[in-house]
């Protein structure tokens, strides 16, 4: 499992209400990473390295990182989560490893949604499990 600068495993959230979801595609429309926009102006990052295990990494800003390369080839594009006005609390679990513990994939969690996220083949696989409308109601 990748363990960000400070040495913990998974990011610590806590405190953290979510106000943004957006999915990172690249030129091709492939996507390429997951980042949660949190009110206080920092972000969670969920890709797949090149050794194929799932990375979390909280990041300084809600722009796309510059490991996205090049730059330019990436963009934000929406999945079809709405997140309540006054926003929500993210939780992260279950994980799923591989033999060796790495992190292959996991559940994000927030109200009214749940989002699945996978290290397949070595390429990220994001499905959004449950989400709801702008008006607090499940879609048909």
């Amino acid at each position: 499992m990748h363990e960000d600068e400070q040495g913990s495993a998974l990011p610590d959230l806590s405190g953290l209400i979510a106000s943004d979801v957006f999915s990172i595609v690249d030129s091709d429309g492939s996507i390429q990473g997951l980042q949660i926009f949190f009110r206080n102006g920092t972000s969670l990052v969920c890709t797949v390295w090149t050794d194929w295990t799932v990375a979390l990494k909280k990041e300084a800003t809600r722009q796309i990182p510059d490991y996205f390369w090049p730059p330019s080839d990436y963009n934000h594009q929406e999945i079809g989560v709405t997140i309540p006005q006054e926003g929500t609390a993210i939780t992260l679990g279950p994980l799923e490893t591989d033999v060796h513990g790495s992190l292959v994939g996991l559940t994000i969690r927030g109200t009214g949604f749940s989002i699945a996220i996978a290290s397949e083949g070595g390429e990220m696989q994001l499905t959004v499990l449950g989400s709801r409308t702008g008006d607090g109601q499940s879609p048909p």
